[in-house]
């Protein structure tokens, strides 16, 4: 018979009613919130939208022209609620509006965009507030100025908006103000080339379709592209005798050839020791007990070597340097903007031996001395010189003797060309033979070469 079946496997346990089912992982939001409303205003913009489940909060993004990648006038995060009224529009402009959900676990996609247009202005624009930062781009003299800050107002009941904005800069020295942009749509407005060597002011006017508004208020002052670190450290001088080297330094960017007003002060009473402390630009002040007098000693570019001869430092001398920069004085007045650096003791190096090599030292990479050293050209070129004058010397020496000696050959010879042709004269010849016409055409030439 055949054998009996297996008895079957008894059936698993129930779970026990204290171990939670297992959580599924959390994953960011699937779908994007659904934009329902866009109302404009005449510089703000209301957008709302449907909650999405598990949302812990919503990023809100307002760009600029009827096409994505236009310039980002709103990124904003909102942690609770659905709608967000997003401000410094322009007006009678168009904006697109996305929305999208965020979790624990990350964001979520965005929703379409969704196109609005801004009021159209009734009213000509009120005088907008100064603009906000102004910001140098690298070291070189392009500044970026926020001008999304004066975009206030406009919202009054009537629409008095900004549809552009003209952007207008006055340097100093100047009493004229410059357009440096004359229709700015975008949050940020970038300016190029302005002159490094001048402070400069900066002010908005506002213009709409029914006119334009008094100009803004001005800014405070700004030099284009000068980072102020670059100016903190001294260069190097060395002193031989009584005259000073100072290899000025070399800023980078636009302001490579920026000039250097170079000062020397003298001890006026009893000299004293200690170093000499930084004033105001010109005039006298007190340092180490003793009154300096600073007086213009020379203006200098980037990257010379400036040498000053004789310096009658009998009770002490000090030198400051400052970048030649304009600025913003009292009643329209303009003055040195950039403060003055005093070279200290230790800035400065004795050079007693006369084959003893000196190299600037190590200074920070604002700054560029030049790769060969500059006091030995001083040294070589004249030397080169005086050789080159004693070779052409002996050269043209050379040359008028030989011309000398070819002289006096030729002179001889023609003597008794000469007196050949009076022989012939005197035997009472009639016709020439070729010998002796070639004989007078000898003659002649060499009359004639010399």
């Amino acid at each position: 018979p055949p054998p009996p079946p297996p008895p079957p496997s008894p059936p698993p346990p129930p779970p026990s009613p204290s171990s939670p089912p297992p959580a599924a992982p959390l994953r960011v939001p699937q779908d994007p919130p659904r934009v329902t409303d866009l109302e404009p205003g005449c510089q703000s913009m209301l957008v709302r939208w449907s909650p999405v489940p598990a949302a812990t909060h919503y990023s809100v993004l307002f760009t600029a022209g009827p096409t994505a990648g236009g310039a980002i006038f709103v990124n904003q995060t909102l942690i609770l609620g659905t709608e967000l009224m997003a401000r410094g529009l322009f007006s009678a402009s168009q904006y697109g509006a996305q929305v999208r959900a965020h979790n624990r676990a990350g964001p979520g996609p965005w929703s379409p965009r969704l196109i609005g247009t801004t009021l159209v202005p009734s009213l000509a624009p009120e005088p907008p507030p100064a603009v906000g930062e102004v910001r140098p781009v690298g070291s070189s003299c392009a500044t970026d100025v926020d001008v999304g800050t004066a975009l206030v107002g406009g919202d009054v009941g009537f629409c008095a908006g900004v549809e552009a904005f003209e952007l207008q800069g006055q340097r100093a020295g100047s009493t004229l103000w410059e357009t440096l942009a004359a229709r700015v749509k975008a949050p940020t407005a970038r300016l190029l080339d302005l002159d490094p060597a001048s402070a400069w002011r900066l002010r908005l006017v506002g213009r709409n379709r029914r006119g334009e508004s008094e100009p803004g208020t001005r800014s405070t002052a700004f030099l284009p592209g000068l980072d102020p670190a670059a100016l903190a450290s001294p260069p190097r001088a060395r002193v031989s005798g009584r005259a000073v080297k100072l290899l000025l330094p070399r800023l980078e960017g636009c302001h490579a050839d920026l000039e250097w007003l170079i000062e020397v002060s003298q001890a006026v009473g009893e000299p004293g020791g200690g170093e000499p402390p930084a004033g105001e630009a010109g005039g006298r002040e007190k340092g180490g007990g003793a009154e300096l007098a600073w007086q213009v000693l020379a203006v200098g570019r980037s990257g010379e070597l400036y040498v000053a001869e004789s310096l009658d430092c009998g009770r002490g001398c000090g030198i400051r340097i400052q970048p030649v920069v304009n600025g913003f004085g009292d009643e329209g007045r303009s003055y040195l903007a950039t403060p003055p650096t005093v070279l200290r003791p230790a800035d400065f190096a004795q050079r007693h031996a006369p084959d003893e090599h000196w190299a600037p030292p190590a200074v920070p990479p604002a700054f560029r001395y030049p790769a060969s050293s500059q006091d030995v050209a001083l040294v070589r070129f004249p030397l080169f010189l005086a050789l080159g004058t004693c070779a052409l010397i002996a050269a043209a020496a050379r040359y008028l003797r030989r011309a000398m000696a070819d002289g006096r050959a030729m002179a001889t010879r023609l003597s008794h060309f000469s007196a050949a042709e009076d022989e012939d004269e005197d035997e009472g010849g009639d016709g020439e033979d070729a010998a002796f016409v070639g004989h007078r055409q000898k003659v002649e030439a060499t009359r004639f070469y010399l």
